[in-house]
């Protein structure tokens, strides 16, 4: 049962989120086969030889990849294993190549797979960057990153690029540079700082056009719980919702569909999982893992699927367990989509003053509601009847914000508003 008086929402927020329960306990009555499994974790076929940590993963073609890693015991692995879904199974491929076998960051773009940096045994750093080709196979060295080698640190990919940011160098300096590989010509560009300062141990994922990072520690060694929305287009670092787990580091992150997901990790329950909405700005706890507790374990995504496992557990022993959530959200984003075909657009954006809003519906009575980045709705305007609304700011203080276009009951067009001080 979903508590939704731990959101701390208020009226308007528990209406929506009773319409979207609301349609989905429809459509498992409607339509069973949907229903089936959602928001559940099932236990996976594992194997004795991924017992590790700081290990990374990674998703290509429908199959998961986990390579590289930490033996609890003090050894490393540069053994390379891929996940087939449909036959619940474990291969063995080809081994990686490269120096960073522990700590390292992965991501993939198309149909190749990529890990970069890591820890070379004890002391040392890499920046290498080696691109994985699952159809032959075969491991292939890329441009080295252009910047101190590092461990730690966190990555995710958006469109053709690949970016990585922060981390530890070989002196443990805490970093905070951002950088982004380009796929077509092998090459890395330095971008804006990550928003949140020196960190490490913190954690990313991405959906659509904007990557998120946070969590970790800082480098006065507080443990943050803060997190980060950074534009790819506009090459800015945004504040969103802090993290409503509470200070962590070492969790395991993905996403599925339109949602982000962060789970596990140290200094926390050991096995709860918070799911990002980024059209409300908003962290859901979902189900718990049945499994054991964990830290520095690894995670993928495959298709509408989730994938966490390997770590340290509870007696700072390796793991080797594996398990896949199926979520809730892909159902919510596909009514979503056909109920939310409408566009809001913006205009200037970001704004000081006042912006205008435009819709390609022709509007009669409708709602606009605006939320802060906590979620708290801020503003409210009833009985809209244009195409067009002129936004002025008021008292609303800067800041990205959310805005809601309500129509007949139904969310017909979202989008999101930064406010700023001239």
């Amino acid at each position: 049962m979903l508590n939704i008086e731990k959101y701390d929402l208020n009226s308007i927020q528990r209406n929506v989120v009773l319409l979207k329960i609301l349609m989905i306990v429809i459509l498992s009555i409607l339509f069973p086969q949907l229903s089936k499994g959602q928001n559940v974790w099932t236990q996976i076929a594992d194997t004795d030889t991924l017992n590790r940590e700081q290990a990374v993963g990674f998703s290509i073609l429908g199959k998961g990849y986990v390579v590289t890693g930490h033996n609890c015991f003090g050894g490393y692995y540069n053994d390379l294993w891929e996940y087939d879904p449909v036959t619940d199974s474990w291969v063995q491929k080809e081994d990686f190549p490269g120096s960073g076998n522990n700590a390292a960051e992965g991501f993939s773009i198309g149909s190749f797979g990529y890990v970069v940096c890591g820890r070379i045994g004890m002391d040392n750093m890499s920046q290498e960057l080696w691109e994985y080709d699952p159809t032959n196979d075969t491991w292939t060295q890329k441009a080295s990153l252009p910047a101190p080698g590092r461990c730690l640190a966190f990555s995710f990919s958006i469109g053709t690029k690949g970016y990585l940011g922060t981390g530890w160098d070989d002196n443990f300096d805490y970093l905070q540079d951002f950088w982004e590989w380009d796929q077509s010509s092998d090459t890395w560009t330095q971008k804006a700082n990550f928003g949140g300062g020196p960190r490490s141990r913190g954690a990313a994922f991405s959906i659509g056009t904007k990557g998120y990072a946070g969590l970790g520690f800082d480098n006065n060694s507080v443990l943050k719980d803060d997190f980060w929305e950074y534009n790819s287009i506009t090459d800015i670092w945004v504040q969103i919702s802090d993290y409503a787990g509470g200070p962590r580091c070492d969790v395991a992150s993905f996403t599925i569909c339109d949602k982000g997901y962060i789970a596990q990790g140290q200094f926390g329950p050991g096995n709860d999982l918070w799911e990002y909405d980024p059209t409300f700005g908003l962290w859901v706890e979902k189900a718990e893992i049945d499994g054991s507790t964990r830290e520095e374990a690894c995670a993928f995504s495959i298709d509408s699927k989730g994938y966490v496992g390997t770590g340290v557990g509870v007696n700072f022993n390796c793991l080797n367990s594996f398990y896949e959530y199926s979520p809730d959200s892909c159902i919510t984003s596909e009514i979503n989509e056909k109920k939310t075909q409408s566009s809001l657009n913006i205009y200037p954006n970001p704004y000081s003053t006042n912006a205008t809003l435009t819709t390609n519906v022709n509007l009669e009575n409708a709602i606009l509601i605006i939320h802060n980045s906590l979620g708290d709705v801020v503003k409210r305007i009833n009985n809209m009847s244009d195409h067009t609304i002129v936004l002025d700011r008021n008292y609303l203080p800067s800041g990205l914000y959310y805005i809601q276009l309500i129509q007949d009951t139904k969310t017909i067009a979202t989008n999101k508003l930064l406010i700023i001080d001239l």
